[in-house]
């Protein structure tokens, strides 16, 4: 079968300090259709599948077994399906994680060492119904979204594309297939659980690029507000306590300096406020 390889391309729309649009994209080809890899670790699956069922002579169809089967053969698809899928998402993003590590920089968003920057969400043309005789509408809106928070590291593209799932166990052995019924059923259930498992995937790859891409485009948003002085920059302290004794007197903590967020940021009044204006690129 042909292998058709799709690109998909995250599109992290950037409004930056420049207030200007700054699409950055990073390719990463995923391979959509069934490739030979995929196909060896199915034939593997059933096969191990199968080989633990008995075989039955001329045995009478049981319903409740014959169900039983499918729902198992289809959840156990759908959970080998979403494994090996999103197991293949993970080492392509590895496999671009130098130009992702380039792309998307927390370093630009963090402040006085530990304090990251709180978030604007921006919403443009916003229409309101409220009844037949009142409607509402509000050419764009700001809202204060995440507060900033201290932390001892800049966040990085892994802590919202990259995570582990756990390797799914085999369906139960009593329910492997024992006539060729069984085995029909058994077969057209995991694919079609397998399909599930190749959209859950794609959906969880896509929501985690959703939630990435909307925080880089609130920090933006922030920074913007910020320049534009429409919004406050949160007020942080770093108090130095110098040689601290625990509570328990067991523990002395030298050069001890705490980090600490004082007042978050707020909207200031709209008589502050100041434009930016930005030079056109040619």
């Amino acid at each position: 079968m042909r292998i058709r390889t799709i690109a998909l391309c995250i599109a992290l729309n950037l409004t930056g300090p420049a207030h200007a649009a700054q699409p950055i994209d990073t390719l990463l080809k995923l391979n959509h259709g069934p490739s030979r890899e995929e196909l060896d670790v199915k034939e593997k699956l059933i096969d191990a599948a199968i080989s633990q069922g008995s075989e039955e002579k001329d045995p009478e169809r049981n319903n409740a077994r014959f169900e039983q089967i499918e729902d198992q053969a289809r959840q156990w698809g759908n959970d080998e399906g979403m494994y090996y899928f999103h197991s293949k998402n993970q080492k392509r993003l590895e496999d671009f994680s130098t130009q992702l590590d380039k792309t998307v920089d927390f370093n630009q968003f963090v402040v006085n060492g530990n304090m990251l920057l709180p978030t604007v969400q921006k919403t443009i043309q916003l229409f309101e119904k409220n009844s037949s005789r009142e409607a509402r509408r509000v050419t764009t809106s700001y809202t204060l979204d995440d507060k900033a928070e201290v932390v001892m590291n800049p966040p990085s593209w892994r802590e919202y594309l990259t995570f582990p799932i756990e390797k799914p166990e085999m369906m139960p052995t009593a329910l492997m297939p024992r006539t060729k019924e069984e085995e029909d059923a058994f077969l057209k259930a995991f694919s079609e659980g397998w399909e599930l498992g190749r959209k859950q995937a794609k959906v969880i790859l896509d929501e985690s690029f959703s939630r990435l891409e909307n925080k880089i485009n609130g920090l933006y948003e922030f920074r913007f507000a910020n320049l534009t002085n429409v919004v406050s920059m949160p007020k942080a302290e770093v108090v130095h306590e110098g040689v601290i004794l625990d509570s328990d007197g067991q523990t002395i903590y030298v050069d001890d300096v705490r980090f600490k967020i004082n007042h978050d940021a707020y909207f200031n009044d709209i008589k502050k406020w100041r434009p930016v204006f930005v030079e056109r690129e040619q």
